[in-house]
């Protein structure tokens, strides 16, 4: 409806078509084409077509001027519909478009203007072919200036749907990475708290098992000391009791040095017995 009434006011910005009674050129289809872009359904493009020859002086009449356009703006309503489902690149639409612009004016627009004027009896008994040579040769400007902005139009629209599209996906695929970010993070984050957790079983395993190495080391010392000390003091004493006892005759001493040898025997005996004491805790 709004484009409908804009071509009406573009309507009032015209030029006489030499030798054509009734007839002139202006820009009304620029705002109409352009409504075959947002309208979904075609039966408004009547209401457009209506409301677009819409005049407040007595240029075209009411009528002709509504029922020429029907038609050749129903087809461009089609070829729209085609064109934008198919992917090309902005300038091959634009071109496209332009294409389908000058298919519009000469194949169906002209034609439904003079055959239109020919049923309202509002030509001047001139040949169809006479009457389209005249509009061509003056409507050359409008052709042109329709051509250039609904071109540019229609490559604007597609740019802006492609804008949109493409900022569609991109909001999409940054809440995708920024979700991935997120699951990668808190899996770092538990990875983290367990290495951590590690560290500090380690850390303490490391403590337990440098405190049993020093314990190890102290009893290592404490046997190496017995060995070399206690141990040797009662063997050291055994060895020479019984050497004087070989050597000596008299019953008396033999009977003395023998005991001396057993008690020195149950020394050795209880060291011995400590030593194992000790070896036995270092295993535990």
């Amino acid at each position: 409806m709004f484009f409908g009434i804009l071509a009406s006011l573009f309507g009032h910005i015209y030029f006489s078509v030499p030798d054509y009674p009734f007839a002139f050129t202006d820009l009304r289809e620029i705002p109409l084409i352009i409504a075959v872009i947002y309208i979904r359904n075609p039966l408004y493009i009547i209401l457009s077509c209506m409301l677009s020859a819409i005049q407040l002086t007595n240029q075209l009449p009411f009528l002709p001027t509504a029922v020429m356009h029907v038609v050749p703006v129903i087809v461009v309503w089609g070829a729209y519909q085609f064109i934008k489902t198919k992917k090309m690149k902005h300038l091959q639409r634009g071109l496209l478009w332009a294409l389908v612009m000058v298919v519009y004016y000469y194949v169906f627009l002209f034609p439904s203007f003079v055959i239109t004027f020919e049923c309202f009896g509002l030509n001047d008994g001139k040949s169809f072919f006479t009457h389209l040579s005249y509009l061509i040769a003056a409507t050359k400007y409008e052709l042109t200036s329709t051509v250039l902005v609904t071109s540019l139009y229609v490559v604007k629209i597609d740019a802006e749907k492609q804008l949109a599209y493409a900022n569609k996906n991109l909001e999409a695929l940054i809440g995708q990475r920024t979700a991935e970010l997120k699951q990668v993070n808190e899996e770092l984050t538990k990875l983290n708290d367990i290495l951590f957790e590690s560290n500090t079983d380690l850390e303490k395993k490391v403590a337990e098992r440098t405190e049993k190495i020093r314990l190890q080391l102290i009893q290592l010392n404490t046997y190496a000391y017995m060995n070399s000390h206690e141990v040797r003091g009662p063997l050291a004493r055994i060895m020479g009791l019984s050497i004087l006892l070989k050597q000596e005759k008299d019953p008396d001493e033999q009977t003395f040095l023998a005991e001396k040898i057993l008690f020195s025997c149950e020394e050795l005996d209880e060291i011995i017995q400590r030593m194992n004491l000790l070896l036995q805790s270092d295993k535990e």
